[in-house]
Formats: C-alpha cells, sequence, structure tokens
C-alpha cells in the first residue's frame, strides 16, 4: 500500500526487509498514539462539559441561597431594629421631670439590644426609687432576660419601696420563672423627700456618690447575691446615708469599666472616678457631656460587654 501510494520506493522493502518492519511498527504505534490521543482528548472535553455544567447548576443555587440569605438578614435585621426600639421605650424618659431627682443615660450597646436597664418611678409618699441592672449573657437572650425581668422588678418595688425586702421578692418571683443558669445583678435605691438614701445591692458594681458640699466622692456597696441563684444561704444587705441638694451618683454596668482600656480593676476604677470627679462643676447635662466625651477618649479597644452608664442628681423638694 505504501509502495503504491508512492510514500516509499518500490524496491525499499525489498532490498531491507528490517526497514519494513521497523516502520510498520512505527506506524502502527503512531496510528495507537494519536488514536489514544484523540479518546484522551475528547473524554478531556466531555469531563470539562460536564463539570461546567455543574459548575453553572451550583452558581445558580448557591446565589440563590445567598439571595434568600440576605433576605432573611433584612427581615432578622428589621426585627432586630423594632425589638430595640421597643427595648429603648421601657427605659425612662429622660425629659420627663421626677420630683426629687434629675438623670441622664448613655448606653452602648454591644449588638442591637442589650442585657442593661435602668428605672426611675415615684411612690405615693413621695419618695423615688431607681436602680440599675445587667442580665448575664449579651444579645438576643440577655435582652429578652431584661425585658421579662423588668417588668417583675418594677411591679414589685411599687409595692414594696424598702430595697432589702423588695429584693427578696425580687429574687422568689424570677425563681419562679427562669429555668436556666442566667442570673441578674441589680442595685437598687429610694431616696425620699428628705435626701434619706435606702439602697441594697444584689451584686452589682459599686456606685459613686458626689458631695456637693464638700466635693469629695465615695463609694456606696453593700453585701448581696445576684438574682436568680437558687440558694439557702442568700441575702442582701440594706443599708441608708444622707444626701443634700446637688449631690449626684454615677451607676453603671461593668461593660462601662471594662471598656476603659484593659488594666486591672482597681485602675479601672481610679480611672472611673476620676472622670467623675473632675467632671462637676457645671450643670448635669454639661457634666454628663464631658464624661462621655472624656471616656470616648480613652475607650480604644473593642467592645466585649454592653455599656450603661446614668448620672442622677438629688433635686430636693420643689
Amino acid at each position: 500500500i505504501l509502495v503504491a501510494l508512492s510514500i516509499f520506493p518500490e524496491k525499499f522493502f525489498i532490498q531491507d526487509n528490517i526497514k519494513l518492519g521497523t516502520l510498520a511498527l512505527i506506524f502502527v504505534h503512531s496510528f495507537l498514539l494519536s488514536y489514544k490521543t484523540y479518546i484522551t482528548q475528547k473524554k478531556l472535553l466531555e469531563a470539562s462539559y460536564i463539570l461546567e455544567k455543574r459548575i453553572k447548576e451550583r452558581t445558580v443555587e448557591l446565589t440563590k441561597t445567598i439571595e434568600e440569605l440576605k433576605e432573611r438578614d433584612s427581615n432578622f435585621q428589621a426585627e432586630l431594629n423594632l425589638a430595640s426600639e421597643l427595648q429603648k421605650s421601657l427605659f425612662p424618659n429622660q425629659s420627663q421631670t421626677y420630683p426629687l431627682v434629675q438623670f441622664k443615660i448613655f448606653q452602648k450597646g454591644l449588638f442591637q439590644v442589650v442585657g442593661d436597664f435602668f428605672d426611675v418611678f415615684n411612690h405615693t409618699d413621695g419618695s423615688v426609687s431607681f436602680f440599675i441592672a445587667d442580665a448575664s449573657g449579651h444579645g438576643i437572650s440577655a435582652a429578652l432576660l431584661t425585658t421579662l425581668s423588668k417588668i417583675t422588678i418594677r411591679d414589685t418595688i411599687m409595692k414594696i419601696p424598702e430595697p432589702k425586702e423588695a429584693l427578696k421578692e425580687i429574687n422568689q418571683r424570677l425563681l419562679n420563672v427562669l429555668k436556666t443558669h442566667d442570673y441578674i445583678t441589680l442595685f437598687l435605691f429610694t431616696l425620699f423627700p428628705d435626701g434619706k438614701l435606702k439602697y441594697a445591692n444584689a451584686g452589682h458594681n459599686s456606685v459613686f456618690l458626689y458631695r456637693r458640699e464638700s466635693e469629695k466622692l465615695e463609694i456606696i456597696t453593700s453585701k448581696g447575691i445576684f438574682l436568680g441563684i437558687q440558694t439557702k444561704d442568700f441575702y442582701f444587705e440594706q443599708k441608708e446615708t444622707q444626701i443634700h441638694k446637688g449631690d449626684r451618683i454615677l451607676l453603671y454596668t461593668d461593660g462601662f469599666t471594662a471598656s476603659i482600656k484593659r488594666k486591672k480593676l482597681s485602675q479601672q476604677m481610679e480611672n472611673l472616678k476620676s472622670i467623675f470627679l473632675n467632671n462637676q462643676k457645671e450643670s448635669l447635662d454639661e457634666s454628663f457631656e464631658k464624661i462621655i466625651d472624656e471616656w470616648n477618649a480613652i475607650n480604644t479597644e473593642t467592645k466585649e460587654d454592653d455599656i450603661t452608664f446614668v448620672m442622677l442628681e438629688y433635686t430636693g423638694t420643689k
């Protein structure tokens, strides 16, 4: 065939049979190699087509999933915004007039809903109760605990103005409701028209009392266990002191001190005392703004907890 096709001369195979066998072998190997290469390329093309098809299908599925997640996130954020607004409505109105006190509140949540809360309300005898509290945890779970507890706390204090007895009753009522390991710290005060201040503490941070006349700062605290803890040894110590017109009280949650750089607790307390004491010459509004500005200036680290800060001033009887 190769001679008929004039690929080799007529005497080529006669003169050298070895060349014939060698070339035939080369030809067969070349043919088989070409065929194998063709089959391989065909399989690669088929595999490439299948892979491309699957990638397109998965891309469509992934795009759909991403859009669904975006929609869910958008709905979730809308619900969180609503929950945040509802929670804010539970806080006392700073522009409202209260007998005996005026106050300012600063709050910065780790998330949109928070586990810190504060309240102030009047009693029929002319006294005023106020408290600051911090629920364990963060985010939605802490916010739910906050909302549930605040209703219980306020209702109890309205009926039992004595701080120590109120905390006992609040603890018992919370134990009947809470079935988890969550707890609440709370510092409760009752202020009377003559300036007598009674207080009891349920495991919360100490607070600062600024005496206007002496320009001195006092630390106020008392012994007590967290609320919501099941124990036979729970105890709340009640104390009292006398305050005068113009005296101010600083209440805060632990997120406030923890955010003042990562120093030892003693150093954090000294920082807070210094900020509070050095900004008491102006009106309540002006002093409050200066304290917040100074706090923001040294708070350079990422928040790890909700932050609530309340400054309250005894205005005396009007």
